[in-house]
């Protein structure tokens, strides 16, 4: 519970956000309110008392006062007993309740910032103060980060400095179509201010190949979902290696569609059209499979000169009868394929998301090599390069 406007109803209760033209106060005791020291501008609150919770409502999180003497272990136990699996209990707060509620407000700001069109703004939520290279960043997928939301839902305080928590990754209001499960995120509280936590950043970043470079041990996860990229068949890497590397060779590229041969014609017209794009970046940020024999990679494509993803998709790989790996025929294109969804019959990828827990590295390539933590499938003609960790912003 985040206000107290009449603190004996409000022992359990839920926030909501104040929706233009629903008359919450109509049929129900709702207060609106400010929390004294935080900036709502944007983000107007209602509080609601669980007692008085309409079943239309939804109830995204209970938060429980534990009373004097009472063993905070044993609550939880039998919380957790009572509301079944399908529910998350967390460990009490590590902080009090007063700051537990301005801090979740100022973290669900941070991530709400994160996307912001305002560069002020954005500075804010943890990728660094203003600058060119932040801007440039960010002008990539302005389009795509106007419609994306970032809610958080679940909010763990682990220290008066950190915290774990629960969110969701909206697109035009609905969640994201690729990037459905909740995820798993981190805040960390900086000079007094919540941001978001570096690991955090930099996973969102590496979502639309933006790599975080200038700071040491951080561990980039796929989202949750999906599979670390050490953990996916080379065999798939190459393949999707050679079709986003505008060096690879025409008998490369046949080698890595699923009967290739039968589509030399339109491999080889990609190949002379991939020429003129520059340099390629391609980031595979994990995989998950669909079945045995087909898997799912989530990638971004940006090219110097050419087309690009605008938002992480998808693309499939098969294994096929001879036991090998290949990328499906709709990319045997190349480039144009894998930026667009497809460049031959068969089901779109699909569509935006908006915008983990096996360490992993997105695999990046540049120009043309491949390299992938603990294996090494390469193609000839290029240099790789890996994602790091800093200011960086989806």
């Amino acid at each position: 519970m985040f206000g107290q406007p009449r603190p004996q109803d409000l022992d359990v209760g839920l926030v909501l956000p104040v929706v233009e033209g629903v008359r919450l106060g109509h049929a129900y005791d709702v207060t609106v309110f400010d929390l004294p020291g935080v900036d709502l501008t944007g983000i107007p609150l209602a509080a609601l008392s669980a007692a008085h919770q309409p079943p239309e409502i939804a109830l995204d999180r209970i938060d429980v006062n534990l009373a004097a003497g009472a063993v905070s272990a044993n609550v939880r136990d039998a919380i957790a007993v009572a509301v079944g699996n399908a529910y998350t209990v967390l460990q009490p707060s590590a902080i009090s309740f007063a700051d537990q509620r301005l801090a979740q407000v100022e973290i669900q700001h941070a991530y709400w910032a994160l996307l912001s069109p305002d560069q002020n703004e954005r500075s804010t939520s943890g990728v660094g103060p203003p600058s060119a290279k932040e801007s440039a960043n960010y002008a990539k997928y302005s389009e795509l980060a106007l419609s994306v939301e970032l809610r958080v839902e679940n909010v763990n305080f682990l220290s008066p400095d950190a915290a774990s928590l629960t969110y969701r990754i909206y697109y035009s209001g609905s969640p994201s179509p690729v990037i459905n499960d909740p995820q798993t995120g981190t805040a960390t509280r900086v000079k007094g201010h919540w941001q978001l936590g570096t690991n955090t950043l930099c996973s969102l970043a590496a979502l639309v190949g933006i790599s975080c470079k200038g700071t040491d041990n951080v561990t980039i996860t796929p989202p949750n979902g999906y599979e670390a990229l050490t953990s996916l068949n080379p065999e798939v890497v190459t393949a999707f290696g050679a079709l986003t590397n505008p060096n690879a060779t025409v008998d490369q590229r046949v080698a890595a569609i699923a009967n290739g041969d039968m589509l030399r014609t339109i491999i080889e017209a990609g190949v002379n059209t991939d020429r003129a794009d520059g340099e390629s970046q391609f980031t595979i940020a994990g995989w998950r499979a669909d079945s045995a024999t087909k898997v799912e990679i989530l990638y971004s494509l940006t090219t110097t000169k050419g087309p690009s993803t605008p938002w992480p998709s998808t693309a499939t790989a098969e294994k096929a009868a001879d036991g090998h790996w290949y990328a499906s025929q709709r990319y045997a294109c190349g480039i144009a394929g894998l930026a667009a969804g497809a460049c031959i019959s068969g089901p779109e990828s699909p569509g935006p998301p908006g915008v983990p827990s096996v360490t992993a590295t997105p695999l990046t390539i540049t120009g043309g090599t491949v390299t992938i933590p603990g294996g090494t499938p390469t193609i000839p003609g290029s240099t790789p390069t890996t994602a790091t960790a800093s200011a960086a912003s989806p």
